[in-house]
């Protein structure tokens, strides 16, 4: 499981350095695919390959196949180096915005990586509206 965030960079390469608490965990080779907002999910290989059952399962009709090319149109496996670096490929980071300053945060089964810029919009956006997010919460129960 992935908790917690740290600020890093992206090199003139488009190689990021995970932060070593999330290393063990990810594996060597790990997803990386758009978000469903201005960001991308990393997903271990288990992760993704339950995350990737449920999407082919949707029916093409009834916008399943919109899904699933969203999903896997913009995935790529990728793997880190000794040094706990990847290389983000360009059209995920063109997707995301992401140019220097980065903020990967864990999101429990999965990482996101956002724009550093992007990410404090998102928080910002969240905690003016703290009731839009206690509505979001009882709508699931919590």
């Amino acid at each position: 499981m992935f908790y917690g965030q740290a600020k890093h960079s992206i090199d003139a390469k488009g190689r990021v350095i995970l932060p070593s608490k999330y290393r063990e965990s990810l594996g060597e080779s790990f997803f990386v695919l758009r978000g469903f907002e201005k960001c991308l999910f990393v997903y271990t290989e288990a992760d993704y390959h339950e995350l990737e059952a449920k999407i082919k399962a949707l029916p093409i009709s009834n916008d399943g196949g919109v899904i699933q090319r969203y999903i896997f149109h913009y995935t790529e496996q990728v793997t880190m180096d000794k040094q706990g670096r990847f290389v983000i490929p360009p059209k995920l980071r063109e997707f995301a915005g992401l140019d220097k300053d980065i903020i990967i945060a864990g999101a429990s089964s999965r990482i996101e990586i956002w724009d550093e810029k992007e990410y404090d919009k998102y928080e910002q956006k969240i905690e003016a509206d703290p009731q839009k997010l206690s509505e979001i919460l009882n709508l699931f129960g919590i």
